[in-house]
């Protein structure tokens, strides 16, 4: 599908671009083709979107059948490896538009599914394999802790992998996504380990020994629910003391990639 970004000017959305992938050209680059729309009439920037994702999705159509009768280009056989090294994380990943943490997420789960699949041919892997990896997590795989791997981990090895493998469908290196032929692995419903009242006292005692920054922080913590991050990335203006109101604009990271990063809170709610 088409991608559609927002121009803006003066804080308001005024035209969209549209960018749709069409092909590669004789030597395995990627072709893409550009369009700016614009709204003829003003309209409410919900509907304005909606409507450019109408407009790019007519338009993305158009474009597929003028290069119907082009000639179709076959991809290169390349192993899952370099597929994600030398296609997947340049055209996907480092596009300025993922956190680095996200990035370095991924990086630490392919250390491990390079050891299983990295050998091989991204157009011979099948469903079968995508299957016994899962298996092979949870059963045989220890973590540097020795410990089995959590249902929530298998799940995003899951997502990575199926992330991947969409690409290459999209970039024609393969016909059909085998991960699409796996069921996604199940979470277990773990029961919130919430603080009860007696030990939010003891807490809150044993707090206010701290010095006055570490205790602020603290309770920080505990009235209001803030990530971690999200605490550490607040500024004095963020705060109107006038109204009582934390505004969350922030949130710190840290990995051993790329150190410590500043970006967007994970959510939009306030």
């Amino acid at each position: 599908m088409a991608t559609v970004y927002p121009n803006k000017k003066d804080g308001k959305i005024v035209s969209f671009k549209f960018k749709a992938f069409v092909g590669r050209d004789d030597f395995g680059k990627q072709i893409f083709k550009c369009k700016t729309w614009k709204p003829n009439k003003p309209m409410a920037e919900s509907k304005m979107l909606i409507q450019a994702e109408k407009e790019a999705t007519i338009w993305e159509r158009q474009l597929l059948e003028q290069m119907q009768n082009q000639p179709v280009f076959v991809a290169p056989k390349i192993k899952f490896r370099e597929f994600v090294e030398t296609v997947w994380f340049p055209e996907q990943m480092n596009d300025k538009e993922h956190r680095l943490s996200t990035i370095s997420f991924h990086r630490s789960l392919l250390k491990i599914i390079y050891q299983f699949l990295g050998h091989r041919f991204v157009d011979q892997i099948v469903a079968k394999d995508i299957e016994n990896y899962l298996t092979y997590l949870k059963t045989n795989f220890k973590t540097a802790k020795n410990a089995s791997p959590s249902p929530k981990t298998i799940r995003h090895h899951y997502c990575t992998l199926n992330l991947i493998f969409n690409y290459a469908c999209k970039t024609k290196y393969i016909s059909s996504n085998p991960v699409a032929e796996v069921s996604s692995p199940k979470l277990t419903k773990n029961k919130v380990d919430a603080l009860s009242k007696n030990e939010v006292i003891i807490f809150l005692q044993e707090v206010d020994k701290l010095p006055l920054m570490q205790k602020t922080m603290y309770h920080l913590l505990l009235t209001t629910g803030l990530r971690r991050g999200e605490c550490f990335g607040l500024q004095w203006n963020d705060i109107d003391f006038a109204n009582g109101i934390l505004h969350v604009k922030r949130n710190v990271t840290y990995t051993s990639l790329s150190g410590i990063c500043v970006g967007l809170p994970k959510t939009h709610a306030l």
